[in-house]
């Protein structure tokens, strides 16, 4: 999905990996949701993003911004991304390095470098 990643530590890929395949099973169910119920999944995000009040935002500035909110206009935008389960490491790669510059981790690996192959996204097929 667009901006959103599953992030697990390696020790649990490496020692529990039953449970990550199933954190990775939900996640394709999720997507799958999504794109089966655009119109629904609209509806809610709006509702979702209404109701919530970010820290050190001020409530007034969400509420304007909720009433701009319509499942259409979020419709609409949902429209220009693609939601997908499947991995593009140099995307992600390329998204590393941009978190590096911009000094939001310490250190710049590439992605899955280290990893045996075998442990290393094997449970996302393209759904």
């Amino acid at each position: 999905m667009p901006g959103s990643v599953l992030i697990v530590r390696r020790a649990l890929l490496e020692t529990k990996y039953e449970i990550v395949e199933k954190l990775i099973e939900i996640t394709k169910r999720g997507v799958k949701f999504i794109n089966e119920n655009r119109k629904l999944v609209a509806k809610i995000i709006v509702e979702e993003l209404s109701n919530a009040y970010p820290l050190d935002v001020e409530p007034t500035l969400v509420e304007e911004a909720s009433r701009m909110l319509s499942p259409s206009l979020m419709l609409e935008s949902m429209k220009n991304l693609n939601y997908t389960s499947e991995l593009d490491l140099d995307t992600i790669n390329q998204y590393v390095e941009f978190l590096y510059k911009l000094g939001y981790i310490e250190k710049q690996n590439r992605c899955c470098a280290s990893l045996p192959e075998e442990l290393t996204f094997r449970a996302y097929p393209k759904i």
